[in-house]
Formats: structure tokens, C-alpha cells, sequence
């Protein structure tokens, strides 16, 4: 019996180690194949002319040493300078080979590469060299046909080696010459020459610099303040004639470009653009610790002594965006673009010789040519490069808000602004989404990052942003705009996105633990709520209704960040603040009024009846924190909603409206009864009774004699108000399922609340 288990834990254990060898069998394997194709091949494909050179004359040698054991030396003299003349005049002729390739080679580049980079692609040293030897082995054999049977020389088993080992390396050289050739007829390698050729001029000019400066900073005169730096950069001035030989090679490079773009060689031609951004960056590395910046000739003003070298390169850049505007190469124009944010990039790296660090005048100059080019989209209308430049700000602000070049956000909100009229001109909904959603990502960077001058750049951010808003908000209205989902949803993102970062703020705030970041993170949080009540009161007298799509977002922030003051008004790391968060729910809950205030007729819509929601949820929440005052204020509100609704509502009425909003302001009554605040319930009834009377006025005083409408009905607002209780018990035992008033009422009160609040009201005693 003890056998069986015995042998099966044996089997299971075998069949364990069975699988593991053969899974690091595979695993070994792998490494192993691994290793042999990316590692070895690798190394010896780096190494193949050594190897390949080594391998060649090895085989030469011995073969050489090989036939020497066969050679008769007492050969007649005639036939032996036959051989010799053979040999020579067959060398003679590998040259004439060399002279072909050569021409072909002068003909391909005068063809295919601009008169620039002549030179660099149809001459090579090596080539001379190549045709120097072959010649000196050729004229060599010829000697030894001239000079057989004098000075010691006959046909000695020696000479037939050396005649054969100059022949082995003429075929040899021959090889290497064809490779050169074709290597020079591949305009890719033409380019890395090129390329090469200016990084080598940078490098020997930043040495030489470096070598002038080791003079120039042990001058006996020398002020002992002048940094070494400040030498460097001053030794960079007696080399401008090196870089003009760098701007040579980008305006040939450029010439290039446009020569394959010309011949439809756009790939290669996108190549080249990154071979001169290469070259840029190079050029700023190599400025990092030496540029100075210096007065541009007007007020405040400033340039860097790099403008001069940066001007050609950045113009032609923009040209070349131009061109493929009108060639309506997307691709192209997307790149071009992304180089601009590259170069702005990496010359945010640079570091000034200057007190003033927040300078950045190489920056700013390939900034400044990027807006040139946005700026020729426009007269382009060309929707790709209007979109990408979109796109691309929000990739140059963090370098802004990191070097606090505040002066430069203005001229990204203007181009935004210019980019964003254009896109609804020309119906460009994508492109205008995009702007909106740059503007919401530097809301994000300028609040995440804290930014030291918070309150004025949110604000006028925030000037832009509404003023876009408002015209696209115009343009729906009058139908050139389409008013469709997507559209609204852009449009929100913005508020969607500050009302989020507004919830961060004051989670950070009361969960730091150091004093200056609580202080921090406060300021921030009641700078974004002050500035975004402001923009919604722009609007909101703007606009002048409250039916709009997005007034729906509005309400919904209105009410989320409403309910967050007044839940801070009771933590106690807030405690200080409580009369400025005390201020701020109050001009938010009022702020809801506001679109309705000149609006000259309603809809009952989402959208209204997320502004009633927005004071109903606050002054619920107002009760639940004890800010009684709030929620006599918000009870306030929605009579007027209701009452103003009797009078402005268009479309189908039915009388079911103005109670329904009514009886949002009754929900505060009877939670404000549950927690036995009298004063609440007195107050409302001073609201209920003339809305009442205004109610009944409209809908039953002009009614037939003999009529009576059997819906709605007089007491219609108290049989609203008693609907609540069938939504309690409908909620009974399941979770809410939206953010309404009447949801969070269900969780607060109960059937018997609600006939409290009945009979304290009117007196009534329902039977459910």
C-alpha cells in the first residue's frame, strides 16, 4: 500500500525535473542563438575590412610561398620580359578601370548632389593614394622587364613572388577603390561625410577656442572677476569665419533637401532635415557654458551673440515649411515643426553669461520662427501643420515654466488664439479641439508646477481661453460651427480639467505636513476657484442663457466645487480660512443665477436644470456642514429659478416644471426639519406661498368655465414634494445611481420626514 504513493510522488517529482532541464535547455539555447547573432556577428561585422584584409593577404602569401616550389629561375631573358611587360601593361590597364569609375563617380555627383557637396562627394584622398601605388607597381614590374640580367636582377624565384604579391595587392586596391566608389555614389554616405565634416569643424573650433581662451585669461591686465567662461565665450567671437564654413555646409544641406523633394525623394529628403537639426544642437551643446546675451538696439530688448550663425538655418527652415505647405506634404510639415520644438528644446540647455537668468534668447529666436511658420498655416489654411502646431505648445511650456520666462506664454496664447479662429473659419473642428486641449494641458503644467506667478498667468490664460469659448459658442449660434457632441466636449475639457485640479490642490493642502506647502498649495487652490468663478461670470453675461450644452458643465462644476468649500469648512487645517471659503461658496451659489439673469427665454433642459441641481446639492451640503446662511441663500435661488421660469419657459409646457424646481428648495426644508433648524422652514415658507399663489395665477385662472385640468393641480408642488417617498422606497436596498438631489436625498431622510415636512408646510396628512 505504501509502494503506489512512493511511486507516484518518484514520477511526480521526475516529471518535475524533466520539465525544468528542458525548459533551461530552450532558455540556454536562446541565449546561446542570442548571443551568436547579436553579439558576435555584430563584432565581427564591425571588424569585417580588418578581417576581411587579413584573410586576403594570408591567402596571398601562401599561395605565393606555394607556387614559388615550382618556378624553373634558368627562364630565357626573352620570355621572361614578356612576363614582366605582361604583368605591367595588365596593371596599366586595372588603371584605366580606376580612371572609369573615377569619371562615373564625377557624373553621378554632378548629377545627383548640389554644386556644394561636389567636392565632398566626387573627391577622395584614399583615391589618390590608391591610383599613386597601383602606378609605382606597375612601373616596379616595368623595371624589372628594363633591367633583367643587369645590377643582380634575373628571374629569380623571389622576383616571381614579389611580381605576384604587388599583382595580389593591385587586385587588392582595386577592390578597395570599387568599394570607396560605390560608397560615394550611395548619397546617404554622402551625408554622413557631410555631416561629419561639421561636427569636425565645431569640435576644432570649440578647441581652438579653448586654446585662445588659455591666452587670453592670463593677460596680467585681466580683471580678476572675468570668469573663465566669459573668456571662452569672447574667444568664440575671433572664430565667426569657422562657423560661417558650418553655415556653408547647412545651406547645402538645405540645397540638398530641396533637390530631392524636387525628384519626389521625400524620404531621403526628411533625412537630411534631421542631418541639420543634428548639426543645430551640436552647435548649442557646444555654446552651452559660453553665450552672452546681448541688447538687440531697443528697449529691453535683448539677442544672443548666436543670432547671426541661428538666422539663415532658422529661415530656410521656415521656407522649407512653407514649401510643403503648398505641396500639402503632411509629413513633411509635421516634421518641420517638431524640429522647431527640438531646437527650442535643446537651446532651453544653454546657460547665459548674464545676471538676469530669466533670458533665453536663443530659445525665444527659434520660438519666435516657429510662430512665423504657424503664422504662414494661417495664410495657408493648411489644416495638418495648424493642427500641430496646436500640439506642440504644450510640449515648449514646461521649458517656459522652468526657466520662468513668464513674457513668452503671452505669445503662445496669441498664437493658440490665432490658430483657434482660423480652425473655426475654415470648420477645422479637430484642429480647435486641439487648441482647446493645449489650453488644458497648461492649465495642468502652470498648477501641478506651482507656479510662482500663479494668479496672473491663470488669469489671463483664462482671458484667452473664455474669449475662444464665447466665439465658439457665436459660431454654434449661427450655425457656422457644428453643434455636435464632440464640439461640446471640447469646449469643457478646460473646466473639466481646472475643477479637477482644483479637488488636487485641496487634497495636497490639507495632506501636507510642512507649513510652506500647506500655504502653497492654498494659495493655489483659491487662486483656480476665484479665477474660474470669474470666467464663468464672463460667460455667463456673455452667453445669456442657461441652454446651452456646456451651461451643463458649468452647473456640474458649480456644484462639485461648492460642495468641496463647504466640506473644508469643517477641517480643521482649513480653520483659518473659513471666512474666504465661507465668501467663495456664496459667489458660486449666486453664480448659478447669473445665467439666467438676462436670458430672455428657458428651456427646460439638462442644462438649466444642472444650474437648479448646482444650488440644491450645495445648500444640502450647506446643512450637513452648518452654514445655515448658505442654505437660506440657496433656497432663495431656487424660488427664483422657479418663479422666473413662470414667466421666461418656452416650448411644451405643461405646469410640471416650476414645481418640480420648487421642490428642490423644499429638499433643503426637509432635511433642515430632520436637524430641527426652524429657522430654515420659516424661511422657505415665505417662498412657498407667493410661488404658490403665481403658480396657480398662470395656469388656473384663465382655465373655461366647467374645466379642470386633472394634471397638473393646484396643490402640484406638495404632490412633488410627496413623490419623494416613492423614490425612497424604490431606492430601498440598492445603490444610487446618479449625483442627483433627489438621490442624495433618498440616502438622508425618511418617508416620515417627508410627511413632517407636508403637514408643517400645508398642513396635510397624505396616506401613502
Amino acid at each position: 500500500m505504501t509502494f503506489r504513493p512512493l511511486k507516484k510522488e518518484v514520477n511526480l517529482k521526475f516529471n518535475e525535473i524533466k520539465k525544468t532541464s528542458i525548459f533551461y535547455f530552450y532558455i540556454g539555447r536562446l541565449r546561446l542563438l542570442n548571443y551568436f547573432r547579436f553579439r558576435f556577428l555584430r563584432y565581427v561585422n564591425s571588424k569585417k575590412t580588418i578581417i576581411g584584409t587579413l584573410v586576403y593577404f594570408l591567402i596571398l602569401i601562401g599561395t605565393i610561398l606555394f607556387l614559388g616550389k615550382f618556378i624553373d629561375p634558368s627562364f630565357n631573358k626573352s620570355d621572361a620580359i614578356t612576363f614582366f611587360t605582361a604583368v605591367a601593361a595588365m596593371i596599366g590597364g586595372i588603371l584605366a578601370i580606376i580612371f572609369s569609375l573615377s569619371i562615373l563617380l564625377m557624373g553621378n555627383a554632378a548629377e545627383r548632389i548640389p554644386v556644394g557637396f561636389y567636392e565632398t562627394a566626387a573627391k577622395d584622398r584614399f583615391h589618390g593614394l590608391i591610383f599613386f601605388f597601383i602606378s609605382i607597381c606597375s612601373l616596379t614590374i616595368f623595371t624589372f622587364a628594363l633591367l633583367f640580367g643587369k645590377l643582380g636582377l634575373g628571374f629569380s624565384v623571389i622576383s616571381f613572388q614579389a611580381v605576384l604579391f604587388l599583382v595580389g595587392g593591385v587586385f587588392y586596391l582595386t577592390f578597395i577603390f570599387y568599394q570607396r566608389v560605390r560608397s560615394r555614389l550611395n548619397p546617404v554616405n554622402v551625408l554622413k561625410i557631410a555631416s561629419k565634416q561639421a561636427f569636425d569643424q565645431l569640435e576644432s573650433t570649440h578647441k581652438r577656442a579653448q586654446e585662445i581662451a588659455e591666452v587670453l585669461i592670463r593677460q596680467p591686465k585681466l580683471d580678476k572677476t572675468v570668469t573663465k567662461e566669459q573668456i571662452l565665450a569672447t574667444s568664440f567671437q575671433y572664430l565667426r569665419p569657422e562657423f560661417a564654413y558650418i553655415n556653408n555646409r547647412l545651406n547645402y544641406l538645405f540645397d540638398y533637401h530641396n533637390k530631392l523633394v524636387a525628384s519626389n525623394e521625400r524620404s531621403s529628403a526628411l533625412g537630411v532635415l534631421q542631418i541639420i537639426t543634428q548639426i543645430l544642437q551640436k552647435y548649442f551643446q557646444t555654446r552651452k557654458d559660453s553665450s552672452l546675451v546681448l541688447p538687440a538696439g531697443f528697449i529691453l530688448a535683448t539677442t544672443s551673440d548666436s543670432r547671426e550663425f541661428l538666422t539663415p538655418p532658422l529661415e530656410k527652415l521656415v521656407a522649407v515649411g512653407e514649401n510643403y505647405m503648398r505641396d500639402n506634404d503632411n509629413e513633411g510639415i509635421t516634421r518641420v515643426i517638431s524640429i522647431f520644438v527640438e531646437l527650442c528644446k535643446s537651446a532651453s540647455q544653454i546657460n547665459y553669461l548674464t545676471k538676469h537668468k530669466a533670458e533665453s534668447p536663443i530659445m525665444e529666436q527659434c520660438m519666435g520662427y516657429l510662430n512665423y511658420l504657424l503664422q504662414s498655416a494661417i495664410k495657408f489654411n493648411h489644416q495638418e501643420a495648424l493642427f500641430q502646431g496646436a500640439v506642440v505648445y504644450p510640449q515648449i511650456t514646461p521649458i517656459i515654466i522652468k526657466q520662468n520666462l513668464h513674457h513668452k506664454f503671452l505669445s503662445i496664447y496669441e498664437m493658440l488664439d490665432k490658430i483657434a479662429v482660423s480652425a473655426l473659419a475654415n470648420r477645422f473642428n479637430v484642429v480647435f479641439g486641439e487648441v482647446i486641449n493645449a489650453y488644458a494641458t497648461i492649465i495642468s503644467q502652470l498648477i501641478l508646477s506651482r507656479y510662482f506667478n500663479l494668479k496672473m498667468e491663470l488669469k489671463i490664460l483664462l482671458e484667452h481661453l473664455r474669449d475662444i469659448i464665447f466665439y465658439a459658442y457665436a459660431s454654434m449660434s449661427v450655425g457656422a460651427l457644428e453643434s455636435s457632441f464632440v464640439t461640446q466636449t471640447n469646449l469643457a475639457l478646460p473646466f473639466k480639467t481646472l475643477s479637477s485640479l482644483i479637488f488636487q490642490a485641496a487634497k495636497a493642502a490639507t495632506d501636507t505636513k510642512t507649513q510652506d506647502e500647506q500655504k502653497d498649495w492654498k494659495q493655489i487652490f483659491f487662486t483656480s476657484v476665484e479665477e474660474l468663478r470669474a470666467t464663468f461670470r464672463y460667460l455667463s453675461e456673455k452667453m445669456k442663457t442657461p441652454n446651452h450644452i456646456l451651461v451643463n458643465t458649468f452647473g456640474g462644476a458649480i456644484s462639485d466645487i461648492g460642495c468641496l468649500i463647504l466640506d473644508l469648512t469643517q477641517n480643521n487645517k482649513w480653520k483659518e480660512d473659513k471666512t474666504e471659503l465661507t465668501k467663495q461658496v456664496g459667489w458660486y451659489l449666486y453664480q448659478t443665477e447669473w445665467f439666467i439673469h438676462e436670458a430672455e427665454k428657458i428651456k427646460d433642459n439638462y442644462a438649466f436644470d444642472s444650474l437648479v441641481e448646482a444650488a440644491a446639492k450645495i445648500g444640502i451640503r450647506a446643512l450637513q456642514r452648518d452654514q445655515d446662511e448658505t442654505a437660506k441663500d440657496a433656497i432663495k435661488i431656487i424660488s427664483n429659478f422657479a418663479n422666473k421660469m413662470l414667466v421666461k419657459e418656452e416650448g411644451n409646457v405643461y405646469g410640471f416644471t416650476e414645481p418640480r424646481i420648487m421642490e428642490r428648495a423644499c429638499f433643503i426644508g426637509i432635511l433642515a426639519l430632520k436637524l430641527g433648524k426652524k429657522e430654515i422652514i420659516n424661511e422657505l415658507k415665505k417662498y412657498i406661498k407667493p410661488f404658490e399663489e403665481a403658480y396657480i395665477k398662470k395656469w388656473f385662472s384663465n382655465l373655461p368655465k366647467g374645466v379642470k385640468l386633472s394634471s397638473p393641480t393646484k396643490d402640484q408642488l406638495m404632490m412633488e414634494v410627496h413623490g419623494l417617498i416613492q423614490e425612497i422606497r424604490n431606492r430601498y436596498g440598492n445603490l444610487p445611481v446618479m449625483d442627483s438631489s433627489n438621490e442624495i436625498m433618498t440616502q438622508l431622510v425618511n418617508e416620515e420626514d417627508v410627511d413632517k415636512f407636508i403637514f408643517e408646510v400645508w398642513r396635510v396628512k397624505i396616506r401613502s
